[in-house]
């Protein structure tokens, strides 16, 4: 049970692992598509600054240069050059102010308050166009003209300069959010690191030394069975070797003489094995709580023995005949003769017989055995009769309905459950 706990354990905090792990991900690839996303626009924005703020300065030269136009009465050709070129460059950078051009990374404007103060300006922005162009055509401009260009120009550039404060504080607000945004997502990234300490890498470190001290303790316990096993144990084993070399030697006259020793030595193994399994912390139950209570047709003093062992179902029949002389036993070598045998009396009676079972056998073993009587919807008193004191087949046999005891060999008088012959 250890190991399916310890199991489920480390599943969940891999299941926890995976989830700090998906979030930090899509959290950092959020923050960074959102900063990317921003710095983006405000690449946008800053382009419109200072195309906002050249138009400022645009207006300036071009009436300074009407202005000179006017005192000199004539200009060069390269000077013609030039005011055609600014008037062409304010011209078209006012329009993709505000319809936007690809080509310059400038976005067609969507501030409501840019759009109120560029209707506000276009009237000056018309009449110093005309005035421009006129300019331009007549090659020459009159003093009224200039009146008006500079009238319109002290207009426009109040304007512009409001212009460009609202793309200025548009681009500034944008700034603020995407600062506010990196916090949060700081923060945000900073909580489920310290979440993931606690709820994730402080449980595993608390599991880690709990395990190391586990394994100090088993690493004590395997030192303990080491000794067990080598010293005492061993030690039977020989004295056995020993008598079974005197049987041989000298014929079966002297077995009587060392039965009692035999008798003595497996006592005494039985004894060792019993200290190595309360160390291991082997616990092999008597009946299986799940199932055991439950009332099946079962026929008390009828027994079927599945075991490939022919020594062991002549000992394991002996003693259910001493616990009872009326006991009806039937053993198979071969649990799928065993299979055909119960099918066949479950079709005619309800009432059928309490299995012994091997679980280690050629063919089909044990839990074969189980599952494909169950498959067929034949349920049965099954109790495990078994060399293995693996806590994993112990806690296996738990899972069936049909196993109402896990018993280790060999069968004894005391071992033989009461509720057989109840």
């Amino acid at each position: 049970m250890t190991e399916i706990i310890t199991e489920g354990k480390l599943f969940s905090f891999r299941n926890i692992y995976k989830i700090f792990l998906v979030t930090i991900l899509l959290t950092i690839l959020g923050s960074q598509g959102i900063v990317q996303f921003l710095i983006y626009t405000t690449k946008y924005d800053s382009n419109r600054i200072n195309i906002s703020g050249r138009q400022r300065m645009l207006s300036q030269n071009l009436s300074k240069n009407i202005l000179k136009l006017y005192i000199r009465g004539n200009l060069t050709e390269e000077e013609w050059k030039e005011i055609i070129h600014l008037k062409e460059l304010w011209k078209s950078s006012h329009v993709n102010l505000q319809l936007g051009n690809d080509a310059l990374s400038l976005p067609q404007n969507t501030n409501e308050k840019a759009k109120i103060l560029f209707d506000k300006i276009q009237p000056e922005y018309v009449g110093l166009l005309e005035i421009l162009e006129k300019a331009i055509n007549d090659k020459q401009i009159s003093k009224t003209d200039v009146e008006e260009c500079l009238l319109r120009e002290k207009n426009f550039l109040p304007i512009m300069d409001e212009i460009v404060g609202e793309f200025n504080s548009e681009n500034i607000l944008k700034i603020s959010k995407l600062q506010w945004i990196e916090s949060g997502l700081s923060i945000f990234t900073i909580i489920i690191l310290i979440l993931e300490i606690f709820l994730l890498y402080k449980p595993i470190i608390n599991k880690l030394r709990k395990d190391n001290h586990k394994l100090k303790l088993q690493n004590s316990n395997l030192e303990e069975f080491s000794f067990i096993l080598s010293h005492k144990v061993r030690n039977h084993v020989a004295n056995i070797q020993s008598m079974i070399q005197q049987i041989e030697l000298n014929g079966k006259n002297v077995l009587t003489n060392y039965l009692e020793e035999f008798k003595k030595s497996i006592s005494q193994l039985n004894s060792e094995i019993d200290v190595l399994n309360q160390k291991a912390k082997i616990f092999v139950p008597i009946s299986n709580e799940k199932f055991s209570k439950e009332i099946l047709n079962v026929k008390k003093n009828s027994i079927i023995v599945i075991d490939d062992d022919k020594l062991t179902n002549i000992l394991t029949k002996k003693f259910l005949l001493m616990k009872n002389r009326d006991f009806e036993v039937t053993i198979f070598e071969n649990a799928k003769d065993a299979i055909e045998y119960i099918l066949n009396l479950a079709n005619q009676t309800k009432v059928l017989p309490n299995i012994l079972l091997d679980l280690n056998m050629p063919i089909m073993n044990g839990w074969e055995f189980i599952e494909a009587i169950e498959k067929k919807g034949v349920y049965l008193n099954v109790y495990i009769l078994t060399s293995s004191i693996d806590v994993r087949d112990i806690n296996r046999s738990k899972k069936y309905r049909s196993v109402k005891a896990f018993l280790t060999k060999p069968l004894t008088l005391d071992k033989i459950p009461n509720f057989i012959v109840e």
